[in-house]
């Protein structure tokens, strides 16, 4: 009963530092995932800043071209002045659509990596199942070992079909006797 209790605190002490190592090990990750695209946020806040720009630009450039659609009135016709009109709103919708793409698309991006952050956080809540195996491999190992103290203990490999690991039985004759575990 007590060796019993013994495996069970080891097991649950090696399942707890193996999750904290797993959940320091997804932060440090998600952290820098999270960096990235604060950055890429950023730079597509800045692209949208020199769109802005760009846009009272256009919007100078508009009155500028007002004035002189003016001037060309009296110099030419009114269906020039109507041509050039259709020239800026073009160039202007272009611009506004190139900055609501570039705005979108930063959009998409976080709420990528929001879904990523809760697939994360959900898959580190939900614990895995080969994790379980492993860490009570390692509790049988250990049980053996200081119950047996002068057998042999040797662990199988991964995804080997057979024992979860290898006793060598140290008898007084010469050879020694093998148990799978």
């Amino acid at each position: 009963m007590e060796i019993a209790e013994q495996i069970e605190k080891k097991a649950i002490a090696l399942a707890a530092e193996r999750e904290k190592e797993l959940r320091e090990k997804i932060q440090s990750e998600t952290e820098v995932e999270k960096n990235a695209l604060l950055f890429d946020l950023a730079e597509a806040r800045e692209k949208l800043a020199a769109s802005s720009k760009i846009s009272i630009e256009n919007e100078r450039l508009k009155q500028q071209l007002n004035t002189q659609e003016t001037e060309l009135e009296l110099k030419y016709s009114k269906l020039m002045t109507t041509q050039l009109q259709e020239e800026v709103e073009k160039a202007q919708k272009t611009a506004n659509d190139a900055a609501e793409m570039k705005l979108r698309e930063a959009n998409r991006k976080v709420e990528v990596a929001n879904e990523q952050v809760a697939e994360m956080k959900r898959k580190l809540e939900q614990g895995s199942v080969q994790l379980q195996g492993e860490v009570q491999e390692l509790a049988i190992e250990e049980f053996l070992r200081e119950t047996f103290r002068l057998d042999t203990i040797e662990e199988v490999k991964k995804g080997a079909r057979g024992a979860d690991c290898l006793q060598v039985v140290h008898t007084r004759k010469a050879e020694p006797w093998f148990h799978l575990l």
